[in-house]
Formats: C-alpha cells, structure tokens, sequence
C-alpha cells in the first residue's frame, strides 16, 4: 500500500489492528507518499475491551488544504469525540463504521449533527456486506458543512 501511495501520489486509509509499546488498539493507518500515521480509537464498543486497549493517539493530516481527523465506530456516539476534532481544527471528520440496519439513522442523524454543530464535513464510511454474522446497512455518506447530503436516504 506504500507503495501504491507513493506511485500515486495518493492517500490510503487502512484499518488494522496496532500494537503499541504498551497494548493492542484497533487502528487507522493514513498511508501518504512520506510515511504512515497512525490513529488508534479512542471508544471501545462492548467487548472489544477483552483484546484491545483504549487508544491515545489522534491522528489529523492535511490533504489538499483540508485538516482531516478521524474516527473508528464506536468513536463517532460520542459527542465529545467529534468536539475535540473540530477544536483542533479540523474541517472534515471522517469515520470507518460498521453500522446495522437498526442504527443507522440514529447513527447517521448523529453524524448529520456534528457536521452542523462543528460546521465540518462529516463523511461516514460503513461496511457494505455482513461480517462476524451481523448484518450491516451500508449506505456510506458524506454531508457538507451544514449537514446536507446529496447521498440517497440521508437528504435533508
């Protein structure tokens, strides 16, 4: 994947598990021409606490002029998560999610929200295909910095 970055000239995010000195996380990689980064997530979803540890590293690059943070699952059903990234300026918030059909209005009304309130664009990128025996809703989005969508059922 470095490579094809370098060849490119083009960014890859990659989700992965991250071990640290300390603990394993579930990780981001920003791969760019330059090197990699590395976000690891800072909210764990119930029962990933029994392998993976509570992540400490943000992750903000700049592409193109944009301050881009990030966010994994269960990182975007906190407020305070998005609010730290608009703090530090970022102006898009993007999120590798593996939302069900259950929640992904809730989810993508959440999402919606933070664009508005952070005046940010929020892209959401969910599974498409089941995974671990759980179905998922697909329908990645992206909503611009006051909350709308040209992205099918999420339309204003």
């Amino acid at each position: 994947m470095r490579r094809i970055a370098e060849e490119h000239a083009i960014t890859i995010v990659a989700g992965a598990p991250f071990r640290s000195t300390k603990a394993l996380h579930i990780a981001a990689f920003a791969i760019q021409q330059g090197g990699t980064c590395v976000y690891t997530k800072h909210h764990l979803h119930h029962g990933e606490e029994a392998q993976f540890k509570l992540g400490t590293m943000g992750l903000q690059i700049e592409l193109e002029g944009e301050r881009i943070s990030f966010a994994i699952c269960t990182d975007t059903t906190h407020p305070t998560h998005a609010e730290a990234a608009a703090k530090a300026g970022a102006t898009v918030y993007t999120a590798g999610v593996f939302i069900t059909p259950t929640g992904i209005y809730a989810d993508s009304t959440q999402l919606k929200d933070y664009a508005k309130e952070h005046r940010m664009v929020v892209l959401m990128a969910n599974y498409a295909d089941p995974s671990g025996g759980f179905a998922t809703a697909g329908k990645s989005a992206i909503w611009d910095e006051g909350g709308y969508s040209r992205s099918g059922a999420w339309r204003r």
